[in-house]
């Protein structure tokens, strides 16, 4: 027996796009799965894509590529559980192994359901939003936690059941129904992966649970005489959240893609707004008109007196450098709503649907409610119109209709 030392970890470096400020620069870096024994790759892109010049993308991409090149010689590891004492690990390698065969590789089938579910979030990490990251993780965590108890966390991936994923789903009764469903789908995501891409198992055991029906309350548009106590209330109250409840009443976009936009993400001149993909719901560049009212109203707030990669809805109620939480924003509106005696069919996500339907009223033709909300087809606006009680023939049946 003879002992080599094989690489674990590449030296990062930075992928610049050629300069080009419209795409994703990110630093990557290679480390070998302790499971697999392959090289896998990671990107990294933390604060890069905020700065807008190539010379602060560089700078930054080098801060970067130094900070983790330090973690990794310190034994650092992007993987769970993975040994962490060097750079460099030993393997040991049989002398009589043939000339250009691999020594005694491990077969898929050997590992293990929570080995094949950790090697999933390792190699899917790259590729989702954090929160969605988060989301996956966590659900793989509780649904490992069950295993665990039950005795079946060594059992090899093919080996599990429908009846296995059905009693798991029981144990979250507790919850509600909407987190159950989403137990479901993500689950059902992760086994299509070891069914469809990794041909590891025949059947998918979360396919055919049933999912339990999901009662929502539907969000209500604000009528006007809402829409003017609410302007009045905001505006002098909460200036700040007054500025969100405009942004996604004008230009149609998410409460989450509002608080991630960039001052350098609007251009009054153009009279756009670019939804930046790391932002955008759908991963997709996209533009969305900026209206007049919405353009005079960001102007007073004298956005381009800050830098260009500051946040517009900035901690402390002006653009900064460091944004709000995921929800910090949402709670204060509807907490307000609440305050002011609103009911649950009322939050932000009512002012999405009040502008919808006021542009729609007002639009030549459904076209351009499509490329304002971002759609991917007329057939979904008008869908989406329909469920708002908006149709094309609606003010022509009530002021038009003939007599009997």
């Amino acid at each position: 027996m003879t002992t080599q030392k094989q690489k674990i970890a590449t030296h990062p470096k930075l992928h610049d796009r050629q300069g080009d400020l419209t795409k994703q620069w990110y630093v990557s870096y290679t480390y070998r799965n302790s499971v697999t024994k392959k090289m896998e790759t990671f990107k990294v892109y933390e604060k890069i894509n905020t700065y807008t010049t190539v010379a602060e993308r560089i700078a930054e991409g080098k801060r970067v590529i130094k900070n983790l090149w330090r973690k990794l010689q310190g034994g650092w590891s992007p993987f769970a559980n993975q040994d962490k004492k060097a750079v460099y690990a030993d393997v040991t390698v049989t002398d009589v192994t043939k000339r250009g065969k691999k020594p005694n590789a491990q077969k898929p089938l050997d590992y293990t359901i929570k080995q094949y579910l950790s090697v999933y979030l390792i190699e899917k990490k790259p590729t989702l939003r954090k929160s969605s990251y988060q989301t996956y993780k966590s659900k793989i965590n509780i649904f490992c936690q069950w295993l665990d108890k039950q005795d079946l966390a060594l059992l090899p991936i093919n080996e599990l059941t429908v009846d296995h994923a059905a009693l798991f789903i029981a144990t979250l009764k507790h919850k509600s129904t909407t987190t159950q469903k989403a137990y479901i789908n993500d689950l059902k995501t992760v086994f299509n992966h070891f069914k469809n891409e990794k041909k590891l198992i025949s059947i998918n055991i979360f396919e055919h649970i049933i999912k339990p029906k999901v009662k929502k309350t539907p969000q209500k548009p604000f009528n006007p005489a809402q829409r003017h106590e609410l302007k009045k209330y905001f505006g002098e109250n909460h200036p700040q959240i007054f500025l969100l409840v405009q942004l996604i009443f004008y230009t149609l976009i998410r409460p989450n893609e509002a608080r991630l936009l960039l001052i350098s993400d609007i251009d009054t001149e153009e009279g756009t707004i670019t939804m930046r993909a790391e932002i955008s719901k759908n991963k997709k560049t996209q533009i969305v008109a900026l209206p007049n009212e919405l353009k005079k109203t960001l102007l007073e707030w004298k956005i381009y007196d800050y830098p260009a990669n500051y946040y517009l809805l900035g901690k402390g109620g002006t653009p900064a450098n460091k944004h709000w939480g995921r929800e910090t924003l949402i709670k204060k509106h509807n907490g307000e709503l609440r305050n002011l005696g609103y009911p649950l069919c009322y939050s932000l996500y009512s002012w999405k649907h009040t502008g919808a339907k006021s542009l729609a009223k007002i639009a030549k033709n459904i076209k351009a409610v499509q490329l304002q909300c971002r759609h991917a087809s007329l057939d979904q606006t008008d869908q989406y119109l329909r469920d708002l009680g908006i149709n094309d023939f609606t003010e022509e049946l009530q002021n038009n209709y003939p007599p009997i």
